[in-house]
């Protein structure tokens, strides 16, 4: 499973939120099959999104296309983002 690992801070996590759900990457398209949303329990400012994809090329343009983004919302709805693909090798319920 490839997954587009995404962390930045919010000033307004319901700001954020809101754009986020505007969805202006357009999730599905790019070959998003699931996400979530995590918070840090010491810094609920501190935004941590996972993004599930098809493949690693889609990951790599979606990526691609976010950095484009953040120069543009840098500042005023996340600070500092930072992005990784990463790819889960092992799972197991416990």
């Amino acid at each position: 499973m490839i997954v587009l690992q995404i962390e930045h801070s919010v000033p307004d996590y319901d700001v954020w939120k809101k754009v986020f759900d505007s969805d202006p990457m357009g999730r599905k398209q790019s070959g998003v099959i699931q996400y979530k949303i995590f918070r840090q329990t010491d810094n609920p400012n501190n935004v941590v999104v996972e993004l599930q994809m098809n493949s690693l090329e889609e990951a790599k343009n979606l990526l691609a296309r976010l950095q484009q983004l953040w120069k543009q919302i840098e500042g005023t709805v996340i600070t500092g983002p930072k992005g990784r693909i990463i790819e889960m090798v092992e799972g197991k319920d416990c």
